[in-house]
């Protein structure tokens, strides 16, 4: 069995509904939050954009068809029950969205992250990531406190948003953090190991902070190192710190579960 299996078997077990050795999930939520940065983190790492181009048009194309045909449908269904469409449609679109944590873990442990398919679901993933931002912008509208107007305005402030910071990372990613790294890899690989998870934090920090998604601006930062020559280094040093705290990520979200039961 994938170990993924395990870690979510264990997390079942030690989860309010098993055992009871964790009953305030506060104390493991950090730390899963850091599986999801080192994580998606490494996938940036490791990520080519050549291969992806390949991909690009069904990623995109059927990406963008599988969020507007959950919101529609779950709209429509909303209506039916008699329940406020805009509602359905809200959560239409987060149902559409996946756990890019989880399944990316899924394609590493199967090695199919290079194959085709694996292609395809990493840019759904990415398109999906992205859309987050914009429907948080959409949430004043589709709750009903705000006009369309402002909605509009809102969403606009977030692709704006969205595109000021892809290409204040385009700038660091060229002119900075190859420099930077060179500089501190003279020193020591301990120092390196650091600092690379400092940059990690940062990037996602920043796009949280302004309103995007942390596993995109993780990602993010994976993508800047990965267009240095020490991206090999990187990751080797990135891939235990990912581990550990990835499994952690997978038992907290068993006991999340676990809870609702």
């Amino acid at each position: 069995q994938q170990l993924i299996t395990g870690f979510l078997l264990s997390g079942s077990l030690i989860g309010p509904g098993g055992f009871g050795l964790v009953v305030e999930l506060v104390q493991v939520e950090t730390l899963a939050q850091f599986g999801v940065v080192f994580l998606l983190f490494s996938l940036g790492v490791e990520f080519s954009i050549s291969k992806l181009k390949h991909v690009q048009n069904v990623s995109i194309l059927g990406g963008s068809i599988e969020v507007i045909l959950a919101m529609l449908l779950c709209g429509v269904l909303s209506d039916f029950s008699g329940a406020p469409t805009k509602e359905g449609i809200f959560i239409g679109g987060f149902l559409s969205m996946s756990s890019t944590t989880v399944v990316v873990k899924c394609l590493m442990e199967r090695d199919e992250m290079s194959a085709l398919h694996g292609q395809i679901i990493l840019g759904t993933l990415i398109l999906q990531d992205c859309t987050i931002g914009l429907l948080f912008a959409l949430l004043p509208v589709l709750g009903g406190s705000h006009g369309v107007a402002e909605g509009v305005i809102s969403l606009i402030q977030t692709v704006i948003t969205m595109v000021f910071f892809l290409v204040l990372c385009i700038f660091i990613s060229r002119y900075v953090i190859f420099r930077f790294l060179r500089v501190v890899f003279t020193f020591s690989s301990e120092l390196f190991q650091l600092v690379l998870i400092a940059f990690c934090l940062l990037i996602a920090w920043l796009s949280d902070h302004i309103g995007l998604s942390i596993e995109l601006g993780a990602f993010i930062a994976g993508v800047m190192v990965s267009s240095t020559t020490f991206s090999e280094q990187a990751l080797t040093k990135i891939e235990p710190i990912r581990n550990l705290f990835a499994a952690l990520f997978l038992m907290h979200t068993k006991d999340m579960f676990s809870c609702g039961e």
